[in-house]
Formats: structure tokens, C-alpha cells, sequence
């Protein structure tokens, strides 16, 4: 559907929910790897998808020890609305990864 209308990112981000789930997280991270544009359809739009994509592609980079990257996907999502029980996970996880970069700097000084 992606390749189909490139504007809509519904089953994109499943899809890479769907590597993610089952270990596959190189293909989720590739599959993932692509900043959104806000779609001009009005019709059947699932708006969470944007940020969704962009947090499975957060996720992806924190499973692969990518920390960095996780983190600017994390703050990239959260720029956009979402209901606050999604907010606060992504903020949580996005310290967590924070915190795992703060300890790699650390380790290689």
C-alpha cells in the first residue's frame, strides 16, 4: 500500500511493528528509515501513523545500540500530537535511551 501511495504510512508503520515483533529489527530499522510528510488525503487518514512510523524507527535504532538516532526519532515523534499514555511511554523509553548514550560516552573517555 506504501509503494502504491507513498503518502500514507499506515501500513508502513505496521509493517515495521511487525518486524520489530518478530526479531527482525535490521529490516525494521531500513524499512522505517524515512522522515514522513504530512499526507494531503482527508479520507480514512490515520494520522498516528507519522509518529508511529517514527517511533518504530526509534525502536529499531535502540534495539540495534544506534542510541543516538533513537533519541532524535523519540523527539522527532513527540512533536507531534498523540494521546498521553503514547507521549509519556516514548518520553520514557527516549530517557531511557539517553541514558545508555550518557554511559557509552562515559565508557569511551
Amino acid at each position: 500500500a506504501y509503494f502504491y501511495r507513498s503518502t500514507r504510512y499506515e501500513a508502513l508503520a505496521f509493517a515495521c511493528m511487525l518486524l520489530r515483533k518478530s526479531g527482525r529489527n535490521r529490516d525494521a530499522y531500513m524499512y522505517s528509515c524515512l522522515a514522513p510528510k504530512p499526507s494531503n488525503d482527508v479520507i480514512f487518514v490515520e494520522k498516528s501513523a507519522e509518529w508511529r512510523l517514527l517511533e518504530e524507527h526509534a525502536i529499531a535504532s535502540a534495539a540495534l545500540g544506534i542510541h543516538p538516532e533513537a533519541v532524535a526519532f523519540f523527539e522527532y515523534a513527540l512533536q507531534y500530537d498523540m494521546d498521553d499514555v503514547h507521549r509519556e511511554r516514548m518520553e520514557r523509553n527516549m530517557e531511557r535511551m539517553r541514558s545508555l548514550k550518557e554511559k557509552e560516552e562515559l565508557c569511551s573517555n
